[in-house]
This record gives structure tokens, C-alpha cells and sequence, in this order.
């Protein structure tokens, strides 16, 4: 019996993913580098250290001297994208975080973002009162696809794993949710790119749909 859902950030509560390409494309082009959507879409759904990672393997430029510098900047432009335009948000997201509280599931965040994003987005949507833990990435041993902020979400929830159904975006995501021993349900959001969610049990494009889906399974 599915009792919580555990909310993936970006890409699921809200549209950021091409938003971070189009900030770190110009900040690695500033550095000297053309980073291209269809290697940096590999990292979505893990953390910045996989991102330095990538454009030290596949385009050979060390940036790890100047990564905290460079983060600095992303979140300074992230933080004037947001005060400016307000955050991409995604259709039905809000309604269906409601309608799911409503039901009684318990839920978290669980998130690869930082502790002060994940608090901004749930503030920008007017969501505090229905999530019961926001959970950062930052404080886990390993990034996805690894399953440690999945495992500290359900901890925070007090729930079994076998309780939880995750709701993800990218394929790092679903390959955390499935090690974690998790259902996974994958939101296909073109702006997450050409994301492998085969571990998902079933995948989705709207969210009511989830809605639909939640209620045919007679799960809550």
C-alpha cells in the first residue's frame, strides 16, 4: 500500500531543467567551453560534481579549482532569474501536491538541490503546509543515481520503502528510486531531454494523469 510519495524538484515540481542548461552554458562558456543539452542531460537528476565530472571527461577542461566560484555564480543567476520571471512552473503541479494532501498521503521532497532552492520552491508554489520533510541531496553520502536521499526522505516520513512511490524526472532519479527498493513513477518532461526512465513502473505526461492513475491503482 502506497502511504507516501517522495517528489523529485526539478523537473517535477517545477521546470527548471533547461533553465540550469541555459545558466551553466553560459557560465562554462565563459570558462572556454561549448557544453552540448545531449551530454549535460546525463547529469540531470544528480549532482554538480557529476556536472564538473562530465566537462573534465568529455570536453577535457578542469574546472574543480574553480567549482565553488562558478556555483556562486549559478545560484547568484538562478536567484535574479526567479526575483525577475518567478519560477517555470509546471502545469498541475500545485493542484495535484493539494489534492494529494487532501487524500492523507504523506509527503517529502527529495531533491539534489540545495537545502535554501528546495525551500524557495516550495514558498514560490504556496506548498509548505503540504510537504512533511524537504530533503537535500547535499546531505547524502552518494547523488543519485545512488538511493541515499530517497532512503533519508522515507526516514524522515518514518515510512518502509515498500510505502513509497517516487515520483522522477530523469533516469539517475528512477535508478536511485529502484536501488532505494522504491516504486518509481516517471514524469516524461521534454525538458528534461531524452531521459531513460525504464526503471519506472510506469511513466506519465501530465499530471493529471498521476491523479488518474493513483486512483484506478485504488491506492489511495
Amino acid at each position: 500500500m502506497i502511504r507516501c510519495i517522495l517528489f523529485d524538484m526539478d523537473g517535477v515540481l517545477m521546470d527548471s531543467e533547461r533553465l540550469h542548461f541555459q545558466l551553466w552554458h553560459k557560465i562554462f562558456a565563459d570558462c572556454g567551453v561549448e557544453v552540448d543539452f545531449s551530454h549535460y542531460q546525463n547529469c540531470i537528476g544528480s549532482n554538480l560534481d557529476a556536472l564538473f565530472t562530465l566537462v573534465r571527461q568529455v570536453y577535457g577542461v578542469d574546472l574543480r579549482e574553480r567549482q565553488k566560484e562558478l556555483v556562486q555564480e549559478f545560484l547568484r543567476a538562478k536567484a535574479d532569474y526567479i526575483r525577475r520571471c518567478g519560477i517555470p512552473e509546471i502545469p498541475g503541479v500545485k493542484e495535484t501536491v493539494r489534492r494529494l494532501r487532501r487524500r492523507g498521503y504523506r509527503m517529502a521532497v527529495a531533491s539534489s538541490s540545495s537545502p535554501a532552492e528546495i525551500q524557495q520552491c516550495v514558498s514560490f508554489l504556496e506548498l509548505e503546509d503540504c510537504f512533511d520533510a524537504l530533503c537535500s541531496g547535499i546531505y547524502a553520502a552518494h547523488p543519485k543515481p545512488a538511493p541515499d536521499v530517497f532512503l533519508m526522505a522515507a526516514e524522515a516520513l518514518h515510512a518502509p520503502a515498500e510505502e513509497c512511490l517516487v515520483i522522477e524526472d530523469s533516469r539517475n532519479g528512477a535508478l536511485a528510486a529502484h536501488a532505494a527498493g522504491m516504486c518509481c513513477w516517471g514524469f516524461e518532461n521534454p525538458s528534461s531531454g531524452a531521459q531513460d526512465l525504464s526503471t519506472a513502473q510506469w511513466r506519465f505526461q501530465n499530471f493529471e494523469q498521476l491523479l488518474s492513475e493513483l486512483r484506478d491503482l485504488h491506492i489511495d
